[in-house]
């Protein structure tokens, strides 16, 4: 039940702003650089956002990586590493994990722009 809805919101969320899904459908030019940064509220939330953005209906046949970025199961440096070598196309996470890479360890997630634009 949860999954469909995060799956129809997803979808309408893509067909709304196509901008968006032709950027994911590419891949990042750079490691550890996301198009999307999606912040959920826990790591369950964040597991079921992740099955959505895996959808090659989504993020296209050619598009980058999706990453997982929340403590349960996974330790920092793991992230840390993923991130070093992969061109990750959308990023998906708990906002204690995603503040972490983000300030804590360095720059790791590469981002263009933080916060809403007026």
């Amino acid at each position: 039940m949860v999954l469909s809805m995060i799956q129809a919101y997803t979808i309408a969320f893509v067909a709304v702003l196509p901008s968006l899904r032709a950027r994911l459908s590419q891949k990042s030019k750079a490691v550890g650089a996301p198009t999307l940064l999606f912040v959920t509220g826990a790591a369950l939330r964040a597991a079921d956002v992740t099955r959505v953005f895996k959808d090659r209906k989504v993020r296209g046949e050619k598009g980058g990586e999706v990453a997982k970025l929340f403590a349960k199961h996974f330790k920092l440096e793991e992230h840390v590493a993923y991130l070093r070598k992969t061109r990750v196309g959308v990023t998906v996470g708990t906002p204690s994990r995603i503040g972490k890479l983000l300030c804590t360890t360095g720059t790791y997630l590469i981002t263009d722009r933080i916060g809403p634009t007026a």
